[in-house]
């Protein structure tokens, strides 16, 4: 759409880092102008193979490279020819928002699966790292992987919902969180049956969604405003307009908001018109989609 005459060769490999290998040999052979990552384990072989190569790159739909440490901050730049872009929200922005929802918050229930190293590393981490400054505890819900969730996780909702109705008896300061753990958030239903009035929020948009099995908010970032984001950095790399090691970690800002106005309605609970405004996805009352992009 910008008018750059380009032609893209898509390498899928699979996972087999030999094909991978092959594949920035075919690049590096012809060569290529610029090479963008998809996915964070594409991404993480970039970080290792690629790094002081001349020829750019660029890192799309991948976890946050800070957590990963790939690098020290956000805003420094990497220094060298690959400039990363993220697909999580900033802890700091999370809070607020969960802050705005629930104003007396005081518990997160913070859903996850053990197996999941990306989810704890770029989630569940740097939240329990800075939830204290804000005067928040954060209740782990775990499940151990795909095999057990459904038992694990009726389990752990048990033994949190008992916690929390005892040091939070009407559920006005207490939340749960979904993150990105494949294992926790198929089963909304699930949480959904065991979470009463509680708001059941999701870092991931496409866990709010028609009817009835869906989370009541979302605070994450969609992948195709994600792939926008790197296709920017991608468009003034390759024009000359910016040097991959000086960018900055590329973050969606504000983050792609859900909204199920049906479960808000179901738990009694009152989204600020703030988060309606700037929504990328709305669900009316019957759980229609009247808003999307």
């Amino acid at each position: 759409s910008r008018g750059i005459p380009a032609r893209f060769v898509i390498w899928y490999y699979n996972r087999d880092e030999v094909v991978a290998r092959e594949g920035l040999d075919w690049a590096y052979a012809q060569p290529v102008d610029l090479i963008m990552s998809v996915g964070s384990v594409a991404t993480d072989y970039l970080h290792k193979a690629h790094r002081g190569h001349t020829i750019p790159a660029v890192t799309s739909a991948s976890k946050d490279p800070v957590s990963f440490g790939m690098l020290k901050d956000y805003k420094s730049g990497s220094g060298s020819n690959i400039a990363y872009t993220s697909i999580n929200v900033s802890t700091e922005t999370l809070i607020a928002y969960l802050k705005t929802l629930v104003p007396d918050l005081k518990l997160i229930g913070t859903m996850y699966s053990l197996d999941n190293k990306s989810a704890i590393l770029t989630q569940v981490k740097p939240l329990k790292a800075i939830a204290g400054e804000h005067g928040l505890e954060v209740l782990d819900i775990t499940v151990r992987g795909p095999k057990t969730a459904d038992e694990d996780l009726q389990t752990s909702m048990t033994k949190a919902m008992a916690a929390i109705k005892k040091r939070d008896p009407d559920g006005t300061r207490s939340l749960l969180l979904v993150t990105g753990s494949t294992p926790v958030y198929e089963r909304v239903a699930q949480i959904n049956a065991n979470s009463g009035k509680l708001p059941v929020v999701s870092l991931l948009p496409d866990i709010v969604r028609e009817g009835d099995n869906s989370a009541v908010l979302s605070i994450g970032v969609n992948l195709t405003s994600a792939v926008l984001l790197a296709s920017v950095y991608a468009i003034d790399i390759v024009t000359g307009k910016a040097e991959p090691g000086t960018l900055p970690v590329g973050t969606v800002s504000p983050p792609d908001l859900a909204i199920s106005f049906r479960k808000a309605r179901q738990i009694g609970l009152r989204i600020p018109f703030s988060f309606f405004e700037s929504a990328t996805f709305v669900y009316d009352p019957k759980g229609r989609q009247v808003i999307a992009f």
